[in-house]
């Protein structure tokens, strides 16, 4: 035999609760939210919410991201520009990034790169195991390029930022640096 009485009669208790009914003509009421359901089984989205993920979305910022490439290979290709064409298309890609529509079909497929930046590096650890030899005989030598440049890249970075900060400071200061 069981009671309905007690601490734990609620947690036993069935519940009786009724769903909430959309009105009959159709409007939802209160607040609308991601999964608030409409009269008509769907649910609506909240004004100004962003856009459901779209599969497709990464693939028009992978577009985006080629079409630069590739008109960057253009241009150094037909300007006979001695910058290599990818970095042409880098340069591109930047100055078409402060425009708003290539920002937003960008950023889905940078962030599916980002997402998967660590299998990019397998074709570079299968290099280096078919070029062994190669990295025995030059390793040291290697070793040494790559710390020496990493060393010179983060000197010129340092450089780079203290002269904009000493620029801003004396654009704040009135031209009164010190």
């Amino acid at each position: 035999m069981t009671t309905r009485h007690g601490p734990l009669a609620s947690a036993r208790a069935p519940n009786t609760t009724p769903a909430p009914q959309a009105p009959a003509d159709g409007a939802v009421q209160g607040p609308v939210t991601a999964a608030t359901p409409t009269a008509h089984g769907s649910t609506a989205a909240p004004t100004g919410a962003p856009r459901p993920y779209s599969p497709l979305k990464p693939l028009q910022g992978l577009a985006v991201l080629l079409l630069m490439q590739s008109m960057g290979e253009a241009l150094s290709h037909f300007l006979h520009l001695p910058i290599p064409g990818p970095v042409v298309g880098m340069v591109l890609l930047l100055l078409a990034l402060h425009w708003g529509p290539v920002q937003r079909a960008v950023a889905p497929a940078a962030g599916f790169l980002l997402t998967h930046l660590s299998l990019l590096f397998v074709p570079v650890g299968v290099g280096v195991m078919t070029h062994l030899d190669l990295l025995g005989a030059y390793g040291l030598r290697l070793l040494v390029v790559i710390v020496l440049s990493t060393w010179a890249g983060m000197a010129a970075t340092v450089w780079v930022l203290r002269a904009f900060r000493r620029a801003g400071r004396s654009a704040v200061d009135g031209g009164n640096a010190t």
